[in-house]
């Protein structure tokens, strides 16, 4: 099982619907390649709490957005591989 949040502050990104349509953006971009994440926390056992917290002072594509997400997701699904056959060991 997995978690997700996602903060964009003010001070990053001033007008609100600037920070509504970037946060609807990632969480788009995470609910589509949750699945790279979702097996792997399964197979292990283990609930997974991620945040991400923007701190880019500009806006970005959705597609950037996307791959970005992608690359992270299969980053922390490595990892959490990785520390439960160190734990095993």
């Amino acid at each position: 099982m997995a978690r997700f949040l996602i903060s964009i502050p003010k001070k990053r990104v001033r007008h609100a619907v600037d920070r509504v349509l970037l946060r609807r953006r990632a969480r788009e971009a995470y609910r589509l390649n949750r699945d790279l994440l979702y097996p792997v926390a399964q197979e292990h056992g283990m609930t997974v709490l991620i945040g991400f917290n923007w701190i880019a002072n500009h806006h970005y594509s959705y597609s950037t957005i996307e791959r970005s997400m992608q690359e992270l997701l299969r980053k922390i699904s490595t990892a959490i591989a990785g520390e439960k056959l160190a734990i095993e060991k």
